[in-house]
């Protein structure tokens, strides 16, 4: 069964399905790849959810794929810096989002193989929802075809995925030392408990709005260690400067020929839910109830010692 992201991102609860990279000793390094020529047109690219990747030793780190200068890191610190302070406000967080899947071996380069729609989820500081829900055919919107449907949801001590074909509940538990920890530890620390230190630490980062641009900022990222790199070869974020909102999400995903860009519409940040005017329920979007006449599974945690195993650097 496929184990989805947030992504935005890409989303939330796939951000935590991935928090097992970050424990001691955790984290391969990748090599370089070449930098991007150009920004990447975000309204004709793409995200998908990035498998769930297995704990790894520490290497040292690879050179980086571009330089800065001292003037250009320094405004990357100073980007980095108010994207935190932004997000850190960020007690709940809901969105619509619209997903743009490209792929060159099945499609056109610049013509989506697929348009889907879902929804986003998130509160501080473990717990999120993703769902695919719509995807348009022909012009129209329509209910997604279960074999494609997604519906994610983390809780803080599990990720929850929904086989639609199998009409199965899937519980990936989270090892106990990190239950309850941030969404942010994930492969996807674009959208929520940003931390301007752990973004550099994980990924190469440099400034790249077009000149003509007004109202947002454009950030690249490139993996530094294999538990990113396996999810993606390349980012970009889009940030409005106003608010430091998230407006669209790029991965470019491994292989070099398909890639994914979510559309963030309709933000809502610490957002009361009209139902519940109290906040008496402020979990209920977070507990995964199984469909009647469904199964449910449960996943044990993989073993730090399983996963060293079954992992190798990066050559």
């Amino acid at each position: 069964m496929k184990i989805a992201s947030l992504s935005v991102v890409t989303a939330c609860f796939c951000a935590v399905s991935s928090a097992v990279a970050q424990q001691p000793g955790g984290l391969v390094p990748v090599q370089p790849r070449p930098a991007a020529t150009s920004p990447p047109n975000a309204q004709a690219s793409g995200v998908r959810p990035p498998q769930t990747p297995v704990l790894r030793r520490r290497h040292p780190a690879a050179a980086a794929p571009f330089r800065l200068s001292a003037a250009e890191q320094a405004e990357v610190d100073r980007v980095l810096e108010a994207w935190e302070q932004q997000s850190a406000r960020f007690r709940k967080f809901e969105c619509d989002f619209t997903r743009f899947e490209y792929d060159e071996v099945f499609g056109q380069r610049n013509v989506p193989r697929f348009v889907d729609l879902g929804h986003i989820k998130y509160a501080a500081p473990d717990k999120g929802v993703f769902r695919v829900t719509h995807t348009v055919k022909e012009g129209r919107v329509v209910p997604i075809e279960p074999k494609r449907a997604e519906h994610w949801i983390c809780d803080g001590k599990a990720i929850y995925g929904y086989d639609f074909v199998q009409k199965q509940l899937v519980e990936h538990q989270l090892p106990p030392e990190l239950q309850g920890k941030s969404i942010s530890n994930g492969p996807l620390p674009f959208l929520f408990g940003v931390e301007a230190d752990q973004l550099k630490r994980r990924y190469w980062i440099r400034i790249v709005t077009p000149p003509q641009t007004q109202g947002e900022i454009w950030l690249e990222a490139f993996p530094r260690f294999q538990a990113d790199a396996a999810n993606f070869q390349r980012a970009e974020m889009i940030l409005k400067t106003t608010g430091m909102q998230p407006y669209a999400l790029q991965l470019h995903l491994p292989g070099g020929q398909q890639r994914t860009v979510y559309q963030f519409t309709n933000v809502r940040i610490n957002a009361r839910d009209p139902t519940d005017l109290l906040d008496l329920f402020p979990d209920n979007d977070f507990r995964p109830k199984l469909p009647a006449g469904w199964q449910k599974i449960v996943q044990q945690p993989e073993t730090p010692e399983q996963a060293s195993r079954s992992s190798r650097p990066r050559r």
